[in-house]
């Protein structure tokens, strides 16, 4: 893979939240990402790779955009050809929510899709001899396009989505998220939305009980070193921690499905747990913080 910049382009992991906070014009959040360019410390990238945890297949994989084409040569007698080759067209919007506001289903998210990002994410699963199966139908759902359409409003950024793996294994994530990395050296922003405390029930039922969240809120904190505390460990020490999740106290109740945590294993794995930063925070409701990570090295 060709060297396009220097430095390495930022990784991103960001609580998506429910569809609709796009909407909310003042909540913190939304302010946040509409000027996300503005504060950004990196370029317009050349290609957006999303992971959400909206997306989930047996095998890792990719959005990609086929064109097929027939060809007919005629010698003697005929000879039938079918060509396909990747596009740049844009991908759906997938609406993958219910009840909201109508005007939820009106927004359209037009990116393009990145043929040359394919080919370097296609080439990187090949040399690792991980299997990357290919998607020609599938759009970019609620955990993509909501924040891409706050962060990129114009669909300038081609984009390209790759799936979480079923069974939502810690180390198969992790290591994904490895294959990824050199990806930041070729202009490419990797963005990773789920959640870094994901209960429904919690929503819709409250409670006064919150030390649950903020008990696992504050190891996530510490195990991507985003903590004075944890600053100063080893990428080996960081790594043993963001995959003992399963074994913290309120693991369990912070994520009855482990779907929206994954998108955080994969870009712990992206940054080979070099430190984190927060870049934004804003908990309203216990059960979904708005915590956002940025990894620069």
């Amino acid at each position: 893979m060709e060297s396009v910049n220097k430095s390495k382009t930022p990784l991103l992991f960001i609580n998506h939240g429910a569809p609709n906070e796009i909407l909310n014009k003042d909540s913190k959040t939304t302010i946040f990402l509409n000027n996300y360019q503005q504060w950004a410390k990196h370029t317009k990238p050349k290609a957006i790779l999303i992971i959400s945890a909206h997306w989930e297949e047996k095998d890792w994989t990719i959005t990609t955009s086929y064109v097929f084409r027939t060809l007919i040569i005629h010698h003697i007698t005929y000879f039938l050809f079918f060509l396909f080759y990747y596009s740049d067209k844009p991908l759906d919007t997938i609406y993958d929510f219910y009840g909201f506001e109508q005007e939820m289903y009106k927004i359209k998210y037009p990116a393009s899709t990145s043929s040359w990002l394919i080919e370097q994410v296609t080439g990187l699963f090949k040399s690792s001899n991980t299997t990357l199966k290919h998607d020609n139908k599938r759009g970019l759902d609620h955990g993509s396009w909501t924040i891409l359409k706050m962060m990129y409003p114009d669909a300038d950024v081609p984009v390209v989505q790759l799936s979480i793996k079923q069974g939502y294994d810690g180390s198969d994530h992790y290591n994904m998220g490895k294959i990824l990395t050199p990806l930041r050296d070729q202009d490419v922003l990797v963005v990773c939305s789920g959640s870094t405390v994901h209960n429904l029930r919690a929503f819709f039922q409250p409670s006064g009980d919150t030390e649950w969240a903020k008990s696992f809120e504050k190891y996530l904190e510490d195990a991507v070193g985003a903590s004075p505390e944890s600053q100063n460990q080893t990428a080996q020490q960081l790594e043993s921690s963001i995959l003992a999740y399963n074994k913290h106290t309120h693991f369990r109740k912070s994520h009855p499905s482990e779907d929206h945590l994954m998108p955080l294993i994969v870009a712990a794995g992206v940054a080979h747990s070099s430190p984190a930063k927060i870049i934004h925070r804003d908990w309203k409701i216990v059960a979904f913080p708005y915590t956002f990570y940025q990894w620069d090295d």
